[in-house]
């Protein structure tokens, strides 16, 4: 793996760790701030990805991962886990 690929997956997860933590605090005090994070990253990962993969637009990207669906994964991942958490 090149140093500039491992830089935008370096990035794409810290925007979707973002956006992970502000779906952890939406969902309420349920959630946890590492676990927020963590499926803020996982979601935000995968979903990058996967749009990547089967040729989707990146929406201000780099390298061809989306930033911006890695930010509203994240956001959506941690939100769901958050609030159905028991």
């Amino acid at each position: 793996m090149d140093q500039q690929l491992l830089v935008a997956l370096v990035l794409v997860a810290g925007v979707a760790a973002f956006g992970g933590l502000v779906g952890g605090v939406v969902a309420g005090r349920r959630a946890t701030v590492v676990s927020s994070i963590l499926m803020g990253i996982i979601g935000g990962m995968v979903t990058s990805v996967l749009v990547r993969e089967f040729g989707g637009p990146p929406i201000v990207g780099t390298q061809g991962y989306s930033l911006v669906y890695a930010l509203g994964a994240g956001f959506l991942f941690s939100w769901v886990i958050g609030s159905t958490r028991g």
